[in-house]
């Protein structure tokens, strides 16, 4: 059984881990980060841009809350569309 067991020795090639793993995987995990950040920076701005268009319409805090809901329910539909 030995002499079997020997004469199947493993080259270095055949023990070796294989290729080092390349840094595609972070570059991946970076770009996900990246379009999650702008993501959520373009759906932010809504809030930031309240208190101007609160005034150039001449809307009141309730009407402008109509507005901003109106913009979350069309925003979510849209995400949940397309998930689907």
């Amino acid at each position: 059984m030995t002499e079997f067991l020997s004469s199947l020795r493993l080259t270095t090639d055949e023990t070796s881990p294989g290729p080092r793993p390349t840094r595609v995987r972070w570059r991946i995990v970076s770009l996900l980060l990246g379009f999650s950040i702008v993501s959520y920076v373009l759906r932010v701005n809504i809030t930031i841009a309240g208190e101007p268009i609160m005034h150039e319409f001449h809307l009141t805090p309730m009407q402008l809350g109509w507005v901003f809901s109106a913009f979350l329910f069309s925003y979510t539909a849209l995400r949940w569309r397309k998930q689907s």
